[in-house]
């Protein structure tokens, strides 16, 4: 998948689409007392019973919404059989991630992004660093006493 994702960089990709200028688009609504928030932030996911929230920044979104334009379907006809590392997991789940969120697939989009977050982001952040130049910013799990960087 590594390699599908460098002919998106390489061929497809000019760097980052023009940011929404509103804070908030739109709220969608998840699952029961979740929603996610759609703004030129990026989304957040929020657990409206205990103030949980997932950030995932504007950056991500933009990238992952462009290469799932171009190559998503490629991407998820490959599944996870041909996942071969963590940057390789990573470009599967964001792509399955962002078509769940456009489906509708509420507890599957939460399963992905639980997968997402087990996995961690910084070899991916790192891998892609090196190939763009562009840093990625790390995804954020905001709970009420604590913040932790994904």
């Amino acid at each position: 998948m590594k390699d599908i994702f460098e002919e998106f960089l390489s061929l497809s990709w000019n760097g980052y689409g023009v940011r929404p200028k509103t804070d908030i688009i739109e709220d969608v609504v998840i699952g029961d007392y979740i929603i996610a928030r759609v703004g030129g932030f990026g989304l957040l996911i929020v657990w409206l019973v205990n103030g949980n929230k997932v950030k995932i920044p504007w950056e991500w979104l933009d990238i992952f919404t462009s290469f799932n334009t171009i190559h998503g379907e490629r991407v998820l006809w490959l599944k996870e059989s041909e996942v071969r590392d963590k940057i390789d997991q990573i470009i599967y789940k964001f792509t399955l991630l962002v078509n769940q969120f456009n489906w509708g697939k509420g507890r599957e989009f939460l399963e992905t992004l639980a997968d997402i977050c087990s996995t961690k982001t910084s070899e991916f952040r790192e891998w892609f660093s090196t190939e763009t130049g562009e840093k990625l910013k790390p995804l954020e799990l905001r709970m009420v006493d604590n913040t932790i960087l994904i």
